[in-house]
């Protein structure tokens, strides 16, 4: 029969955000970790391994919001100007889309 054993434990630490703008400014979130990572290993015995990781997760550089693009068109109805891949957070993201969609098409031109 089948039986589940439990393999690579491992301890989870979630710090507590001094500033919450932190998670925002990677190298100072970078250095608050890297600071606890040395507390841990100078305090506490029978650690092998510390390692820092960190999920990701994609936003729109100028207002944050949770990257999102246009997927179907149907979705969006009469909507003027929506196209596929279109970014739909900010007129910022949107301009700098328009902007690039229009060099690529016309790079594809000129060659």
């Amino acid at each position: 029969m089948k039986e589940i054993l439990r393999d690579n434990d491992h301890l989870v630490i979630l710090p507590v955000l001094i500033n919450p703008e932190d998670w925002i400014i990677p190298p100072k979130m970078d250095d608050r970790l890297e600071s606890i990572k040395e507390g841990i290993l100078r305090h506490v015995d029978n650690i092998t391994q510390i390692h820092i990781k960190y999920d990701t997760i994609e936003v729109c550089s100028y207002c944050k919001s949770p990257w999102e693009v246009v997927e179907e068109l149907e979705e969006w109805g009469d909507v003027k100007g929506i196209q596929l891949g279109m970014p739909v957070c900010c007129e910022k993201a949107q301009t700098e889309w328009k902007q690039e969609s229009k060099s690529t098409m016309e790079e594809k031109l000129d060659n």
